[in-house]
This record gives structure tokens, C-alpha cells and sequence, in this order.
């Protein structure tokens, strides 16, 4: 603002959002854009992107992921399950040593994982019959292949309406329309399979708590496995549970929600499973584009391409899909369906991240890109920023490592990688910022710029080095290595979630420093902020005085 004196004081606030000046960046040759440092996050300002980095050396030659997930077995071990076709591995997660659980897949396919409450879990893929993983009381970890196709020789049928005294003489079957499901959901205490490229509305149920048994039921219980043909006009597309009450069917093109616990049938106690339309037009792209948010809500990538959630209600039956990503839509429009059904959505509930990870070109396999949604504060605005560092693979598989520290897993080629540092592809990353073209009003007056002041918060408890570069129109130019101490504890307390790297800025005062810059005089000013050391910083705002002096 310019006041009466002819003085001027300028605040340039760091906002978060998409940053669409990669090409102002003068980068070290050899740096790619994608290397060069940032993510918009949580506060007003920059911070330093966090790189990938391997957790493990490389494994063997014939060793390829095709995907990964945790894994806890009875004795309260942590592991990784992975898959790599035709076998399936135990990893321990201080080494990642392999140890081979299952050896017998005969397809490739894409793993999904179903965990269950009592270091249970199954793997479907679309390509094998399911596979149950479980553990014994020692701590032994093994996988059994479930019984597939399911036969259904007593009190099940299509329609669901046999009573608990049929006898095995009067058998049901599916008939000859039956594949391999290729994802699901635990509901009930129940194993709910559904994703069978030949029945694409179909849902198989296992009986309770047996979640590798989908057929062979007996007449003398209500216990039956069972399956059901949804009355939907297009094919279901992910299951996704919702306060552990209700079941979401997502389809391609509708969303259905499941209430109840007994098939509906006269001979079963109430209440008997019932299916409802949610919504009649937005649907799901596939079950790796759908995640909770919280107990009671999911995220979802829905068939027109954006980004969704669901709106919380009284009753969850009368929520309305929301869309969050407008904003950030023109950046992957040009993309099709397919390509986009080829990405996955995680959920980081920590860091108060949604993470959506695209790719950039319809040719592309795996997604090279990630969309970070930072839901934590504002839950009403569209807080987007991108990031490209992923290195030279491709993604493909990406989960939340929630069962020790909380951070983001991939499995490329050969390598369990975790983005758990400050680094890209194992070299450090500098945060460099520069700032849009700056006049203060009018390109042809002349200024002097008296006092520069930087507002920043350092997580690190070392202090931080950052250099402040500044050119004139007129070729005028100055350097200003500046120091930002370690932040002060936050008034909350420590907010550390397994590391450092995690620690939150919330609470935390700002660092004040201020300098008068070397050459003051100019009319178009340029500047740009460079750090190199491996400190944690945040840049919130940077404020410039200074006077007119005329034309």
C-alpha cells in the first residue's frame, strides 16, 4: 500500500495452491523440473517435497511387484505381504527379507487386499481364486487357496429365498457365468468378493468369519455363503463400508448402499440385507479410486473424472455425491477414462492428505504424478498443489504403511519404496522459490526498496542457511544469506508422528528476519529463495518497504 509519504510496505503471502512457475526456475543443468523441490502444504508458504527413497537394496532379477500391503500376524509381528507373480512373499520389515508364502498363482492380475480383525486377509486379483492369508498363534504366516468356483448345494439361489430346512437334494447353482473376483470389502463378518468380469454385477458372500468359504453350505444353520445379483445398469466398480453400518456398492455410472445382516429371505432373522440407489449418475472408476475419509465418509474418483466426496446427513442414505477438484480438472481432462482408472487414491488421515496419483499421458502405465488434496483446515476450499518427483519408474502399487510410522509405500520394479525422506532419487533436493515479477504498483516509477523481511518456520534442530537472490530491471542485482533458527515448541505440544519429518508446524511461532537488501534502487523487481541444506524449513510470507521516488 502507498500512504502520503511516499512510502510503500508490500506483503507477498506464499498462498498454497497449484505453483505454475516451473519454467521461471533457472534449474542446475541436469535438474528436472519434477526434482526441483516443492509441495504446497498445510500453511500459507513452501516446504520441501518429500522425495522417494528405497527401504530395501534391490531384489532379485526375477523378482517384479505387482503389489504390497501390511500385514500383522497373531503374535503381533509386522509385515509386508507382497505379490510377484507366480508367487506371493512374507517381507520382513526391518530387511525386507522375502520369505515365499504361496508359489501357485497361474495369472497375473492386479492384488487387492481384504484385511479382517484377526490377522486374516485375502488377496484377489481377478486372475486366481482368492487367497487366504492367515496366521497361527506362533507367529507362522501361511496362504490356502479358497475353493473356486463356489458350489452351492443348499440355501442359496439368485434370489435368496430358500428357508434353513432345504436339504441338499435340491441344489442350486451359478451356472457357467462365473470368473474370478477381482476386489472387495469385509462387512458383517463376512468376505464380500465382487469385481467377476464375467458377472459384473455380481457380489459373492462368504459365511461369518470362515472368509475362504463361499460355498458347501449345510441346511441346519443360517451361516450360508451365498451370492447376489444387483439389480444395477452398469458394472459394480468398488465395496466400500461406511461406519461399519452400511455398505456402499459403488458402480460405474450409480452408487448403491447395502443395509442389514441376513440374506432376504422368510427363513432368516431380520434385519435381511437391502439394497437402495444412492445416486443415479455419479459412479466409481475402480476400487484402488475409493478411500475412507474418517468412519462415515469415502473419497472417490467418479466416472466424469473429478474428484469427489460424499456429503455427511442424518441418514447416510440421503447423502449427495460433492465434487472437490475443479479447480484442478484442466490439468488431466485431456486424459481418458482408462487412463484414469489406472490411478490410485490414498488417504494419509496424519498428514491430513488426499493423495491422488495420475498419469500424465493416456500411454503412460502407472501414474508419474500426484494430486495432494490438504483437507486439514479447509475443508470447504480446494487446497490443491502437484507433485512430479517420483524418479524413472512408474508406480504400481501404492499403500499407507499404518501399522508402524504412518508413510506412503509404492513397489516399483524391485524395490520397497517409501517416501520417508527429504530427497529425490537419493540426491538432495534444494527448495527454491521464485517470486512472479514484482512492480508495486507501476513498472515505470522508480523505487528504492529499504528493509526486507522473511517469515519462516524451521522444523530442524539446527539452523538453516537460506539465500535470497534479488535483480532490478537495470541489471542491478544483490545476495543476502539469511539464518532461520530451529522454530520454537509448539503451544499444543509435540505433534511428531513416528519421525520428525512429520512434525506439524500447527502451533508454532514464526521466525522474524530482516535485512536491508545491497542495491535498493529499481523499478521491476525480481527475487528468489534458495535452500540447499537438509533442514525442514517453511516459508510463510515476505515483506517489502521501501519509498517512491518518482519517474
Amino acid at each position: 500500500m502507498v500512504d502520503q509519504n511516499n512510502t510503500f510496505q508490500f506483503e507477498f503471502k506464499l498462498f498454497r495452491g497449484i505453483n505454475k512457475r516451473d519454467d521461471e526456475n533457472n534449474l542446475p543443468n541436469g535438474q528436472s523440473p519434477e526434482a526441483q523441490n516443492f509441495e504446497i502444504v498445510r500453511q500459507t508458504g513452501l516446504k520441501k517435497k518429500k522425495g522417494f527413497e528405497k527401504l530395501f537394496n534391490e531384489f532379485g532379477y526375477s523378482f517384479s511387484f505387482a503389489g504390497a500391503t501390511n500385514f500383522t500376524d497373531l503374535s503381533g509381528v509386522k509385515h509386508y505381504i507382497s505379490v510377484s507373480y507366480p508367487d506371493m512373499y512374507l517381507h520382513n520389515r526391518v530387511n525386507g527379507f522375502p520369505n515365499r508364502i504361496g508359489s501357485t498363482l497361474n495369472a497375473d492380475g492386479v492384488p487387492f487386499f481384504i484385511s479382517f480383525n484377526n490377522s486374516q486377509m485375502l488377496m484377489v486379483d481377478g486372475g486366481n481364486a482368492p487367497r487366504l492369508i492367515a496366521s497361527n498363534a506362533s507367529g507362522i504366516v501361511t496362504s490356502s487357496t479358497a475353493t473356486w468356483p463356489p458350489v452351492y448345494n443348499v440355501q442359496n439361489n439368485s434370489i435368496l429365498n430358500e428357508s434353513p430346512d432345504t436339504t441338499a437334494a435340491n441344489p442350486t447353482t451359478l451356472g457357467t457365468d462365473i470368473g474370478f473376483p477381482s476386489f472387495g470389502a469385509s462387512y458383517e463378518n463376512r468376505a464380500w468378493l465382487a469385481g467377476d468380469k464375467f458377472a459384473p454385477q455380481r457380489i459373492y458372500v462368504s459365511k461369518v468369519l470362515d472368509y475362504d468359504q463361499f460355498g458347501t453350505n449345510s441346511g441346519s444353520t443360517f451361516d450360508v455363503a451365498f451370492f447376489v445379483d444387483v439389480q444395477a445398469e452398469s458394472p459394480i466398480t468398488a465395496l466400500k463400508v461406511v461406519n461399519n453400518q452400511y455398505m456402499v456398492i459403488y458402480c460405474e455410472r450409480e452408487i448403491l448402499v447395502l443395509t442389514g445382516k441376513f440374506p432376504p429371505a422368510s427363513g432368516f432373522p431380520a434385519p435381511a440385507f437391502s439394497i437402495k440407489k444412492l445416486n443415479p449418475s455419479i459412479g466409481c472408476l475402480g476400487p484402488k479410486l475409493v478411500v475412507d475419509k474418517g468412519n462415515n465418509d469415502h473419497y472417490f474418483v467418479a466416472n466424469n473424472g473429478l474428484v469427489y466426496t460424499l456429503n455427511n446427513a442424518a441418514n447416510f442414505q440421503d447423502v449427495k455425491p460433492k465434487g472437490i477438484s475443479s479447480k484442478i480438472f484442466p490439468l488431466f481432462e485431456t486424459l481418458s477414462l482408462e487412463t484414469l482408472k489406472r490411478g490410485i487414491l490414498v488417504n494419509h488421515q496424519i498428514k491430513g492428505e488426499l493423495q491422488y496419483f495420475v498419469p500424465t499421458q493416456d500411454h503412460f502405465r502407472y501414474p508419474d504424478q500426484r494430486f495432494i488434496f490438504n483437507y486439514s483446515e479447509l475443508m470447504d476450499d480446494e487446497e490443491w498443489s502437484r507433485d512430479r518427483g517420483f524418479g524413472d519408474f512408474y508406480l504400481r502399487d501404492t499403500f499407507i504403511d499404518n501399522e508402524t510410522n504412518k508413510q506412503i509405500l509404492v513397489t516399483p520394479t524391485k524395490f520397497l519404496d517409501g517416501n520417508a525422506g527429504l530427497t529425490y532419487d537419493g540426491e538432495s533436493i534444494d527448495l527454491i522459490y521464485q517470486l512472479s515479477t514484482l512492480d508495486f504498483g507501476d513498472p515505470d516509477i522508480k523505487k528504492e526498496i529499504e528493509y526486507i523481511t522473511i517469515y519462516g518456520s524451521n522444523l530442524s534442530d539446527t539452523t538453516a542457511k537460506v539465500n535470497f537472490y534479488h535483480l532490478w530491471e537495470n541489471g542491478a542485482s544483490g545476495f543476502k544469506e539469511i539464518e532461520i533458527v530451529p522454530s520454537a515448541p509448539s503451544v499444543y505440544g509435540t505433534a511428531v508422528y513416528g519421525t520428525a519429518r512429520w512434525a506439524s508446524f500447527a502451533g508454532k511461532n514464526f521466525n522474524k528476519v530482516g535485512f536491508a537488501p545491497h542495491n535498493k534502487q529499481g523499478k521491476v523487481f525480481k527475487c528468489r529463495i534458495r535452500h540447499t541444506g537438509e533442514q525442514d524449513i517453511f516459508i510463510h510470507s515476505i515483506v517489502f518497504r521501501g519509498k517512491i521516488l518518482g519517474r
